[in-house]
């Protein structure tokens, strides 16, 4: 698998997970020579992580000719739910186009891992990298060790996709423009055994967020007839739960609306992991020789559960800009992601915030749940293809809906218009910016100024 012999390549991939297993595939099928370079043992789980692939992420894997694999992993999810204490939105997606999965890292990444290998491409296992090689002010290679040996491996390209603490962007120093640490903590862990209440329409759903109070309860079908069950919290609540032998995380899920009747039947098949502390971010993509993709570039919160979605989006993108070669296309990339992305990660922050489980949210899940139109607006949403709310909801839908709860004598939902407006005014500010910064790419600029966003929320 390793062959220590080659020195150059046209791209160095740094990071073979979901990501950069999936780009080492599109790249090696485009005619590119690759080397991987990864730190971990091949095939080896990923557990911190998001489950769900979205039918755009399936997309993006059909594109790439990994999607029969990863079908093969996992059924189908057909139903969407999410709830906010007993208001529910359901997303049908059983249609043919809206193919949506959710694997366990610890067999989606093998599995994609495992198409590379197949092909033949130059991975490094166990490899780390200890530096970059520069000429002038392009970067041109990477230092890395092994067990064994310390060597230099040169290319055309180097991509960081080593995770939301990689070592790429430090070493290239790539600056974050806009930051925000977690109000959630989460921890999760898997069941057997799981069985559904009979006849009861809680259940009708294949993966369910539901927000109770101020916590979040997280139930995903997920491979091999295993359910993942979850809780989000106060993120100084949360950590507790991991250190006291499961006792605290078995408790919470069993108080949940959902998750109390599911985990009494259950049996626990691993040891619950979590997540207390996150900075969410977006930093600058690429620069002279390097470029960064899936967490290494933007890691946005994982409430909504679109981070692997995210970047398979963006891994065709990048895939795309490496085979056209150009530094408008590099541009491009980084441009496109930001502007694909900013509304996304702040609905997801504040989906995460502690504060999404209010009155005024609770009204319009009530709303929508009735609407066909708006819930396939939705759907639409969910293959990320427009912004949230402000491509959901027509114009006129939140004030008639507020304004009949007015006179029916609810003045509740006022009590959370600032926090909507804050997030909406957020929003258009930033697509601003980062469409004017796109716009003035496809005019002929190749300027690689930061964006200033609306705030470095940090």
């Amino acid at each position: 698998m390793q062959q220590p012999s080659s020195k150059h390549a046209d791209v160095i991939i740094v990071g073979f997970r979901c990501a950069g297993a999936s780009l080492a595939y599109s790249l090696h099928n485009a005619g590119l020579k690759v080397i991987v370079v990864e730190s971990a043992a091949l095939y080896t789980d990923h557990p911190l992580s998001t489950h769900v692939i979205l039918p755009l992420g399936m997309q993006k894997l059909d594109e790439m000719g990994l999607g029969d694999r990863i079908r093969d992993l996992a059924p189908r999810q057909t139903r969407l739910s999410n709830r906010l204490d007993d208001e529910e939105i359901q997303l049908d997606l059983s249609k043919g186009e809206l193919d949506c999965r959710a694997p366990r890292r610890s067999v989606l990444d093998p599995a994609l891992q495992e198409a590379v290998v197949e092909q033949g491409v130059d991975v490094r296992e166990k490899t780390k990298v200890t530096g970059l090689l520069r000429q002038d002010e392009r970067v041109v290679g990477v230092r890395v060790k092994n067990a064994n040996e310390s060597y230099e491996l040169r290319a055309d390209i180097i991509v960081g996709a080593d995770g939301r603490h990689s070592t790429v962007a430090k070493l290239v120093d790539a600056q974050a423009y806009i930051e925000a640490d977690n109000y959630f903590g989460t921890v999760w862990s898997y069941f057997s055994g799981t069985c559904f209440p009979q006849d009861d329409p809680k259940y009708n759903w294949d993966t369910c967020f539901h927000f109770h109070g101020e916590k979040v309860q997280l139930l995903v079908k997920t491979d091999s007839d295993l359910m993942l069950l979850g809780v989000g919290a106060k993120k100084d609540s949360v950590s507790h739960w991991v250190k006291d032998s499961a006792a605290g995380f078995l408790e919470q899920l069993g108080q949940g609306v959902l998750s109390g009747p599911l985990v009494a039947n259950s049996k626990m098949v691993r040891k619950p992991v979590g997540i207390t502390a996150m900075t969410f971010f977006m930093k600058k993509a690429v620069g002279p020789g390097w470029a960064l993709v899936g967490d290494a570039g933007l890691t946005a919160d994982p409430t909504p559960g679109d981070g692997i979605t995210n970047a398979l989006r963006d891994v065709v993108a990048l895939s795309s800009a490496i085979v056209e070669g150009s530094e408008q296309a590099m541009l491009y990339y980084w441009r496109k992601r930001d502007v694909d992305s900013i509304a996304l990660f702040h609905a997801a922050e504040y989906m995460g915030s502690g504060s999404f489980n209010n009155a005024f949210n609770r009204m319009t899940y009530r709303y929508v749940e009735k609407s066909p139109a708006i819930k396939q607006r939705m759907i639409e949403a969910v293959m990320t293809r427009t912004r949230p709310y402000a491509d959901i909801l027509p114009m006129w839908a939140a004030p008639y809906w507020l304004l009949r709860e007015l006179i029916k004598g609810n003045f509740a939902p006022l009590t959370a218009m600032g926090d909507i407006f804050s997030l909406g005014g957020k929003i258009m500010h930033d697509e601003r910016v980062l469409k004017k910064a796109l716009r003035d790419l496809e005019r002929g600029s190749l300027s690689a100024d930061i964006p200033q966003l609306s705030s470095k929320e940090k």
